[in-house]
């Protein structure tokens, strides 16, 4: 897939002087190394002032984050024995 032609999925968050894109882990490459090529072109990067895409002017005020939608058992007491409760 390329992401070139078909786009990735961000939010993208500013606080102050520094920014942050949010990801899902569902939508970036599976592949390490090839996920973290893509984050590191999207702020900007090889660019030491990160001019050329998302970032800010420093890697201090760059910040990348991945998200991921977890599952939360719970169990709770009930006359029979425990039941299990699923959050998301």
């Amino acid at each position: 897939m390329s992401y070139d032609d078909a786009g990735i999925r961000c939010t993208m968050l500013r606080g102050g002087t520094s920014r942050g894109l949010y990801f899902e882990t569902d939508d970036l490459p599976a592949d390490p190394a090839v996920r973290d090529a893509l984050l590191l072109r999207l702020m900007g990067s090889p660019d030491a002032r990160q001019i050329d895409g998302l970032g800010g002017a420093t890697s201090l005020t760059s910040k990348v984050a991945i998200i991921q939608r977890t599952i939360i058992g719970r169990l709770r007491a009930t006359s029979g024995g425990y039941e299990r409760s699923i959050f998301c």
